[in-house]
């Protein structure tokens, strides 16, 4: 995700080191963490996008900009490229289809690099990140829901980290969805990779370091050095490593119920039992004392985070439905000030039309006493008649 500093702050990308954030046990490597990247930014600019990271992973195929993007970063390179992922087990055909090229999955034994997740907080949140992209496979579909993954996504990458910082899973949730991916990884890649390397052989097997030496000369790679391969291995007890065998046992169950075989799962729990037997030193109490405290910690803090979330949720719902009332209570008041308007209105035009009433009631009045003098004019008008006709009647000579 570092990497969407490319376009607005590529000098910010020298800021990484090797234990950036921590002490998380990364070689010096002589130069910042994302040094490759930032020697050739001017050509990556606007290309890495923030799906990349958590969304696309499981895509059936590279997306568009994902292709333009990778295209970009062999074309800028000095050498024979290298890509390395942390998250292309989604899509290793894809890889494998669009760039040919070598392919080499490199692992470690998942108990001890559940361990290691737990130097800080990115980790786990990367891991509930994962599960909350799109086309999430079937069986990791039904480990989301058992360990109970309830996270939505608000479109920015990061408030959704945040959130899933705030969001931890209790320890048994939390390793369940953790070696889920590490399963899902080893079902994927092994059938289609050019070499299987794990680094865990590498350590502690020198017979195991000269037969992938071998491995890499037969693929026209002669200038790997394994001597240096250092990766601590925690070593369980056998309460410790009962609890995580159980877990284990359930991812497979679902896995089994989601596409996958015991046959292809058996051998890949064996060979975690053979891994934790490579270490000769006696198991450490202390440590072993240590790492339950740790656990109960963990459970914890997801407890209270989560109860601190849940009650953040009922002060929010409170917050809204009191905003809710307050603008019932402001529509109130606007309505209540529009019905005073109107009954103003309704007064007033009831008031011009009782006026307008006693207008027509005095016009009436004047056109009824003309009406009646106009009778009475009428009524004398006859009358005069009768008498002047009555007049004429009397001087008329007698026939």
């Amino acid at each position: 995700e570092w990497l969407l500093e490319l376009d607005e702050n590529p000098e910010g990308l020298l800021a990484v080191t090797a234990n950036n954030g921590g002490n998380i046990h990364h070689p010096d490597i002589g130069n910042p963490y994302f040094w490759e990247f930032h020697e050739v930014r001017s050509a990556l600019k606007g290309l890495f996008k923030a799906s990349f990271s958590f969304d696309d992973i499981f895509l059936n195929s590279l997306s568009d900009d994902q292709q333009t993007y990778y295209q970009a970063l062999i074309d800028a390179s000095r050498a024979p490229t290298v890509f390395q992922f942390c998250r292309s087990f989604g899509q290793p055909e894809a890889f494998k289809q669009q760039y040919g090229g070598i392919h080499v999955h490199l692992w470690r034994e998942p108990r001890s690099q559940w361990w290691s997740f737990k130097i800080n907080d990115y980790f786990d949140a990367a891991t509930l990140l994962i599960f909350t992209a799109p086309h999430l496979p079937p069986a990791l579909q039904a480990i989301k829901s058992v360990s109970g993954i309830d996270m939505s996504r608000s479109g920015n990458l990061g408030t959704d980290r945040i959130l899933a910082e705030h969001s931890p899973l209790k320890w048994r949730e939390n390793y369940k969805a953790f070696f889920a991916l590490w399963l899902y990884a080893q079902l994927k890649l092994r059938d289609c990779v050019n070499l299987d390397l794990c680094i865990d052989y590498l350590t502690h097997n020198a017979t195991y370091r000269n037969t992938k030496l071998a491995e890499f000369n037969s693929l026209g790679i002669n200038d790997i050095d394994l001597s240096d391969s250092r990766s601590p291995l925690i070593r369980l007890t056998q309460a410790e490593s009962a609890q995580m065998r159980e877990i284990e046992n359930q991812v497979a169950n679902l896995f089994e119920a989601n596409g996958f075989t015991a046959q292809e799962i058996a051998p890949i729990l064996q060979q975690i039992d053979e891994i934790q037997n490579l270490e000769e030193a006696s198991t450490s109490v202390a440590a072993a004392n240590a790492r339950g405290v740790a656990l109960r910690l963990l459970d914890r803090s997801a407890e209270s985070m989560n109860e601190n979330r849940s009650l953040q949720s009922t002060l929010q719902r409170l917050s809204d439905h009191i905003s809710s009332q307050d603008r019932a209570i402001k529509l109130l008041t606007e309505h209540s000030d529009e019905a005073r308007r109107q009954v103003l209105e309704y007064d007033g035009a009831v008031n011009r039309l009782r006026s307008y009433s006693s207008d027509l009631e005095e016009a009436l009045k004047k056109v009824q006493e003309y009406a009646e003098n106009l009778e009475k004019a009428r009524l004398d008008g006859l009358e005069r008649i009768e008498s002047l006709e009555s007049e004429l009647s009397q001087l008329r000579p007698a026939e």
